[in-house]
């Protein structure tokens, strides 16, 4: 939800002219949905029954 927020903030900075801004709030935001992803998947693969 957070990158969400933030990608909506990197469309308003754009919007208003403040460019010098935008690459580091894009970039916090990629982070922050890839590091959801790894965390979805690591903890559907922790519930999964092992097969050993």
């Amino acid at each position: 939800m957070l990158a969400t927020a933030l990608g909506f903030l990197t469309v308003q900075l754009r919007a208003e002219g403040y460019e010098q801004y935008v690459e580091s709030v894009a970039c916090a935001s990629v982070v922050l949905y890839v590091t959801a992803a790894l965390v979805v998947v690591t903890w559907v693969r922790a519930r999964r029954p092992h097969s050993d």
